[in-house]
């Protein structure tokens, strides 16, 4: 469950919101903030993150790309 989403962030550009519930990253299943704050951490600079949430109850795919 997404709680806060930085101000000016790439997340926050790319349309995610307080409320969402992020259930994949490139096709890896998301159990908890810990293993996102992994997964994301372990990412390139420049690479391109799909995430599969749960946006106000239906099912959506963004795609953010994270800073170099």
């Amino acid at each position: 469950l997404v709680v806060d989403v930085a101000r000016g962030s790439v997340a926050m550009a790319a349309g995610m919101q307080r409320g969402d519930i992020i259930t994949r990253a490139n096709d890896q299943s998301i159990q908890s903030a810990r293993e996102l704050e992994a997964f994301v951490q372990s990412a390139k600079p420049n690479a391109e993150i799909k995430f599969e949430v749960i946006k106000k109850g239906k099912p959506t795919v963004m795609v953010i790309d994270l800073p170099s």
